[in-house]
């Protein structure tokens, strides 16, 4: 439901919806939030609102999944006093229940929790800390999420009294913490302790995760995602204590790629700390898999697709370093043949950054490859290429086939 609306197939979307009134009579409330979301997500916020006018004037209040989708919906449109006022009836309502009542809908504590986290993100902490304190003493109970919040704002911050404050009192409630609390502990733990990758892990099992090739690689993201340089030396770490201390989980080009997508995603202020890092990943990408995780398909899209998240020019002098090297290697190994997905990806982000010199080069690279594409992408394509020239923009950039190491 929410594919559909996202993507503005609204008449399938309302036959989807009137369907399924004929099969149950009601509207799951799973499939409610979605359809808020699919609104909000499109920017269309006058039908979100309106969808949400039609849910609470039945018999059955909305389910709190349904608040939650509608809360952020609000604080995403910009209407916070709307949000508040909504969470309050919401709270009223919650309270007016007997305490022994927990009820049957588990996702009250997400709705606190949106609301939790635009007050981080206003930096209106002491609110923040008040709410916390409510759900503590009144419910609903709050999770690690609720917590996570604060952790995110004294990381930013780089408050390491608070982040241990906040990991007390997660011990205190029973509570261990998850793949992202080991994130912002890492960090501040790091610049005192030698043992800290350890000590963190061991958090982590302490909360029954299992540490695993899927845990290193969703730590590996949050700790490069955070955009501190602290966070890179910590993912270093992390990665030289499963190369000496967990030789069954040695880092796979999966693990390492993460790290270097987040080293190509961000903007730099120091470019030559970029590149150490570049380069310490590069190395330990070589000893563990040769070159052939470089030649990957797979690898050298998403490399590619992290550099395009750079707004910088550098962001796109980087993907096509990779881009030509990835195509140099192929050459040298006798196979030329261009990927139809990674020239289709790689070519969109180009031309949506009106890059025509490499636009150019991707073009030549297609008719010399011989590849075959469905008539649907190439038309697509073509049509999007001849739109964007005719708007006017010639901005080229340098043609530099600078090597990567």
């Amino acid at each position: 439901m929410r594919s559909l609306i996202v993507a503005r197939h609204l008449e399938e979307a309302e036959r989807f919806w009137l369907e399924m009134h004929k099969l149950s009579g009601r509207t799951p409330p799973l499939v409610q939030a979605a359809i808020i979301e699919g609104f909000a997500s499109s920017k269309n916020f006058t039908r979100a609102r309106a969808v949400w006018r039609a849910f609470v004037s039945t018999k059955t209040p909305p389910a709190a999944v349904v608040y939650r989708a509608y809360l952020k919906a609000l604080f995403l449109e910009g209407s916070a006093a709307d949000a508040m006022a909504e969470f309050k009836l919401f709270e009223k309502e919650l309270r007016k229940r007997p305490a022994h009542d927990s009820g049957d809908d588990p996702g009250r504590t997400s709705v606190f929790n949106v609301v939790l986290e635009w007050l981080v993100g206003q930096r209106r902490i002491d609110d923040a800390r008040t709410l916390l304190d409510r759900m503590k003493k009144k419910g609903p109970q709050p999770d690690v999420t609720s917590f996570n919040m604060l952790l995110k704002h004294y990381r930013e911050t780089k408050d390491v009294r608070a982040i241990s404050g906040v990991m007390q009192e997660l011990v205190a409630l029973g509570m261990h913490g998850d793949v992202y609390t080991a994130s912002v502990l890492l960090p501040a733990v790091l610049s005192v302790r030698t043992d800290a990758v350890h000590l963190v892990l061991a958090l982590l099992r302490q909360s029954r995760t299992v540490v695993d090739l899927d845990t290193y690689y969703t730590l590996m993201n949050h700790l490069v995602r955070a955009d501190e340089d602290a966070g890179f030396e910590a993912a270093v770490a992390v990665l030289d204590y499963m190369e000496a201390d967990e030789p069954e989980y040695a880092p796979t080009g999966r693990v390492l790629g993460a790290v270097l997508e987040g080293v190509e995603r961000r903007v730099w202020s120091n470019p030559k700390l970029a590149e150490h890092y570049r380069r310490v990943i590069m190395a330990k990408m070589y000893r563990r898999n040769g070159k052939g995780v470089v030649i990957s398909e797979r690898f050298t899209k998403k490399i590619i697709l992290a550099c395009c998240e750079n707004p910088t020019s550098d962001g796109i002098h980087r993907a096509m370093v990779y881009y030509r090297k990835h195509m140099n290697l192929k050459k040298r190994t006798e196979n030329s043949k261009l990927d139809g997905s990674l020239w289709t990806t790689f070519l969109s982000q180009l031309i949506r950054r009106s890059e025509w010199a490499c636009v150019d080069e991707l073009v030549r690279d297609f008719h010399e490859s011989g590849v075959v594409l469905p008539e649907s992408p190439i038309r697509n394509i073509l049509l999007s290429l001849a739109q964007a020239r005719n708007s006017n923009v010639t901005d080229y950039v340098e043609d530099n086939t600078e090597e990567w190491m």
